[in-house]
């Protein structure tokens, strides 16, 4: 795997295969993501309890009632932005927009568990990482595109 890892604590690289940081910090790989938090964080109750009909039913609500238009819409126009070789999406949910975003490397940020093994068992092509916006566990200078789409909707 390409080296995208950077230490969110140091902001050192991180080995790809060890996941131990050039300051021996130690991150895991846990239920088939990458774990750069290493504990609990507070996320939203809300998205919590629909983040099983969140992909089928309230996104595509959501954003119809808002904005006129299909889920499936918006995420194709915002692929149009940010297609490339390596894709990071930031506050990634169940990681939809990667149905339509052509990347090599496709890489989920997010903090909540249950949209990150949402992601890992519907999008097997997708890098799944568990991290925290404010201080992003991918290094400097690896994406091509970046997208943080309805992150701030709730």
């Amino acid at each position: 795997m390409k080296n995208i890892f950077s230490c969110p604590i140091d902001g050192s690289r991180v080995d790809p295969d060890t996941l131990i940081c050039e300051k021996e910090h130690k991150f895991y790989k846990v239920n088939g993501y990458y774990d750069f938090v290493l504990k609990d964080v507070k996320v939203d109750d809300v998205l919590e309890k629909v983040a099983p009909l969140y992909e089928n039913l309230w996104a595509p609500i959501g954003m119809f009632l808002t904005s006129h238009m299909t889920y499936g819409s918006i995420m194709r126009e915002i692929s149009d932005f940010v297609s490339g070789e390596v894709v990071v999406d930031v506050g990634t949910g169940p990681g939809r927009l990667f149905d339509f975003v052509k990347c090599s490397t496709c890489v989920g940020v997010d903090l909540s568990t249950k949209f990150l093994l949402m992601l890992v068992n519907k999008r097997k092509n997708v890098i799944a990482v568990k991290g925290n916006a404010l201080g992003l566990p991918i290094a400097n200078e690896v994406a091509d595109g970046v997208s943080s789409s309805f992150v701030l909707h709730m």
